[in-house]
């Protein structure tokens, strides 16, 4: 975690404790209502992004998936199926997400990969993230093979802003996709 984490939950704290202050400070100068709206106005400062960001996973939708993967790429023709969503990390941002896609989709995406002008199989499973070494600026997008799976992997910095690294992974037999996110 970092310092900037630490001193935003001090900031939550502070403003936590402010709420009951104010409203009994309010409440004895004879102002109850403002009391009120000034301790709930502080309390949801605090409460209504700390709500989202523990119940991130949750409130990741379909609409959500089907952007990431348009911004590398991937469209599907037909429905699929969240089957799992898992977001953890502060400020450091890593998201799962298994998608169960229809066996035509999965077939039209392995040949897009494949026959995607920079494929390569690979024997080790390093990705563009690593490789990159947050160095390069711009977008770049990687597709590569490897024993059992298909990978479309980009990976896009921005100058004076974080990495963002999005992969795709398709296994030979399954019909689930993977999609992770990385903003480091």
């Amino acid at each position: 975690m970092g310092v900037g984490v630490l001193i935003l939950y001090i900031i939550g704290l502070i403003i936590l404790v402010l709420s009951p202050i104010a409203y009994f400070g309010l409440k004895k100068l004879g102002h109850k209502t403002a009391g009120i709206v000034t301790a709930t106005i502080l309390a949801l400062i605090v409460l209504v992004p700390t709500f989202f960001m523990v119940f991130e996973s949750q409130l990741y939708t379909k609409f959500e998936a089907e952007k990431e993967l348009n911004g590398i790429g991937i469209s599907f023709e037909n429905d699929f199926e969240m089957v799992e969503n898992e977001i953890v990390g502060m400020p450091e941002y890593y998201q799962t997400t298994n998608l169960l896609i229809s066996s035509s989709d999965r077939t039209k995406i392995i040949e897009k990969i494949k026959n995607a002008d920079n494929f390569q199989i690979i024997e080790t499973g390093n990705n563009l993230f690593d490789t990159m070494k947050r160095t390069a600026s711009g977008k770049i997008v990687w597709n590569y093979g490897m024993d059992d799976s298909f990978v479309r992997e980009s990976y896009e910095k921005e100058d004076g802003y974080v990495p963002i690294s999005v992969k795709v992974t398709l296994k030979n037999e399954s019909d689930t996709l993977e999609l992770k996110k990385i903003i480091d």
